[in-house]
């Protein structure tokens, strides 16, 4: 078993970044323009100049991309931490939601366009799995929420309505969703009758939009069967589609 003790980040800008996780955590700085660390709990968060790897090791750098990190910290409060750090104008990529697997979370962007997930332990809601589908439906469709794919679709989901080949996981159903969307941006369904038992649910659901460019109706009936998995995801979707009538 390995241990893991921390995580450096490459800058271009020691000052700007160190600066701003300073704030972030209000935790303590140590370094000079070089390299640096804050102290946290659990991990070390380093930061080296670019800059400093290159004359370490040339072309170290060549290639090497930025903003691709998430960082996670947990908090006491996140709804505290999040008044806090608007009031830094630190920028929110997405503010405070609860999830049913029992975390509520804020992101937000660090000046080299990492993402930093600041989450707390809520203990696990008492949605049943039928409950789970219809707020996953009335976000994606009703409010076109696409962040919803990334909080309620397990990394394995398959959807066997996809085209042939079509990877698993969520970020292909973010992508159609984004495109289906953009295609009909009055989209509204309505979930007409739901059966749930335990991890199974099936929903008959009627969809409505108008097409952006030819100004046709889409107006179908669904049978949508679902599969959630214990953290109230959703893992495998199967339907069926028909006029109403």
């Amino acid at each position: 078993m390995k241990r893991f003790n921390g995580i450096c980040i490459i800058t271009p800008d020691m000052g700007r970044l160190c600066n701003f996780y300073r704030e972030l955590l209000q935790g303590e700085l140590e370094g000079d323009e070089t390299s640096a660390i804050v102290l946290t709990e659990g991990a070390e968060l380093f930061f080296f100049n670019e800059q400093g790897m290159e004359q370490m090791l040339p072309n170290s750098m060549q290639g090497a991309g930025r903003g691709a990190y998430t960082l996670e910290f947990q908090v006491d409060d996140v709804d505290q931490e999040y008044e806090r750090l608007v009031k830094m104008g630190v920028t929110v990529v997405k503010p405070p939601a609860s999830y049913p697997w029992g975390r509520r979370s804020a992101w937000f962007r660090d000046p080299d366009g990492n993402i930093i997930n600041f989450y707390a332990y809520i203990g696990a809601h008492k949605l049943s799995s039928g409950e789970l589908v219809r707020a996953y439906f009335q976000r994606l469709l009703n409010e076109k929420d696409l962040s919803v794919c990334d909080e309620m679709l397990a990394s394995e989901y398959i959807d066997h309505d996809a085209p042939a080949g079509t990877p698993p996981g969520p970020q292909n159903t973010k992508a159609f969703a984004a495109e289906f969307l953009e295609a009909y941006p009055d989209m509204h369904v309505e979930i007409e009758d739901l059966i749930a038992e335990k991890n199974r649910v099936a929903a008959r659901i009627t969809w409505r939009g108008t097409h952006r460019t030819s100004g046709e109706l889409l107006y179908q009936m669904g049978i949508v069967l679902l599969r959630l998995n214990d953290q109230g995801q959703l893992v495998e979707r199967w339907s069926t589609y028909a006029p109403p009538g």
